[in-house]
């Protein structure tokens, strides 16, 4: 089988005019060049995932303002117990979700957003191609499973500024846990709103430590590396370990970076 297959290369170099090894040198070139336009590649498609991330973390950003603007300047806050649609309400007349858990919002922040980013037209905006999206239904997985947004909603807009104080801000009780107003926020530029729960996954598993798409309070969108930030505070009203931009310094009154 070999020696039909090397008898049949050197036909095809001789009618092409061609020696074998001139075919064979041709194919290694090709084979280096390529090999030299990879990470080339790979970079550019990396920085258009990054240029459509951020892109899509500025309009939720306009999302989050027209919120904050129809309701008294208040962030999105749902308490605990509140049922949530968890599909566009013209398709659910009940709510079809209910939660003990005060912080759900972090990940489940688009069923308050439905009167200022109805879900046809925006929820695309917050997920990705590698979650296996509906089509049409991007709030579902292609077997129907609740499909919730790649962006994380910090928890620290979910409570008062001193749950992440310290024992010096005084005691705390869950009467803490409630909706912050923008004017609570004391540095917009230096303070996480929305994030990328999975900046790797973004940047297509690339090498290295992957720079995180990041919205900020005032509306800018950047990719800032995790070794950047400011550690993270206890969340007195957690038994978790304290995560990065949840659980900032002073709540919203705090810095990330």
């Amino acid at each position: 089988m070999k020696l039909r297959a090397r008898r049949r290369s050197r036909r095809v170099a001789h009618e092409l005019g061609v020696s074998l090894v001139e075919v064979l040198v041709v194919l290694g070139v090709l084979g280096v060049l390529m090999a030299l336009a990879a990470p080339s590649l790979f970079r550019t498609r990396d920085a258009a995932r990054s240029v459509v991330s951020l892109a899509n973390l500025r309009d939720t950003g306009v999302s989050f303002e027209l919120y904050t603007q129809a309701n008294a300047g208040r962030y999105p806050f749902l308490p605990a117990g509140a049922w949530m649609h968890v599909t566009p309400p013209d398709e659910q007349p009940e709510p079809g979700l209910q939660t003990s858990d005060p912080w759900a919002l972090s990940f489940a922040w688009p069923v308050v957003m439905h009167s200022v980013a109805p879900w046809r037209e925006h929820y695309a905006l917050w997920v990705e191609a590698w979650q296996n999206p509906r089509d049409g239904e991007p709030w579902f997985t292609e077997d129907r499973g609740t499909l919730w947004p790649i962006y994380s909603y910090s928890r620290s807009f979910l409570a008062s500024p001193r749950v992440w104080g310290g024992e010096s801000a005084g005691p705390v009780s869950a009467d803490d846990i409630s909706g912050t107003h923008v004017g609570d926020v004391a540095h917009p530029s230096d303070k996480v709103i929305l994030f990328h729960r999975n900046p790797g996954a973004s940047a297509g598993g690339a090498g290295g430590e992957p720079a995180r798409p990041i919205l900020f309070a005032d509306g800018a969108a950047v990719r800032r590396f995790d070794r950047d930030a400011r550690l993270p505070a206890q969340n007195r009203l957690r038994d978790q370990p304290p995560a990065l931009f949840h659980d900032t310094p002073d709540g919203v009154r705090g810095r990330d970076f």
